[in-house]
């Protein structure tokens, strides 16, 4: 056993507490393109942070959430958009998604895409995806 632990039942006590706690899945950039979330594990989504400049109309942000199943032996990806929404036409600049129950639960070989088309503009945009292990 670690030397930081006093007892067994201290360390199984550390080791839920660290499970629990948020981790966070960060990028920015311009253009299109983001960093899809794999953590490889089942894991919990917590909360999307998505901020940006005005973009212009149709500019759309969504999520896809990436899941593998095997059926009949065959491995195969479906995907399900948790969220999507034309920021450019609304004029929303900042966006905060939280998710709860049986949706926020996700698989060993589940991701999430993020996306923002047509970003014509290239405005500068932050991400931060909340997220804990299970």
């Amino acid at each position: 056993m670690a030397a930081n632990f006093e007892s067994v039942v201290e360390a199984i006590e550390n080791l839920s507490l660290s499970k629990r706690k948020p981790l966070s899945h960060i990028d920015t950039g311009t253009g299109t393109t983001f960093k899809t979330l794999i953590p490889g594990v089942p894991f919990k989504l917590l909360e999307i942070r998505f901020k940006t400049a005005a973009l212009a109309a149709a500019e759309t942000l969504s999520f896809t959430r990436t899941r593998l199943y095997s059926v009949l032996g065959m491995a195969t990806y479906v995907d399900h958009v948790i969220y999507s929404e034309d920021l450019g036409t609304l004029g929303v600049t900042s966006v905060v998604v939280t998710f709860g129950g049986e949706e926020a639960m996700f698989f060993e070989y589940d991701s999430i895409v993020p996306a923002l088309s047509a970003n014509t503009g290239s405005d500068r945009w932050g991400l931060e995806i909340l997220y804990e292990l299970v």
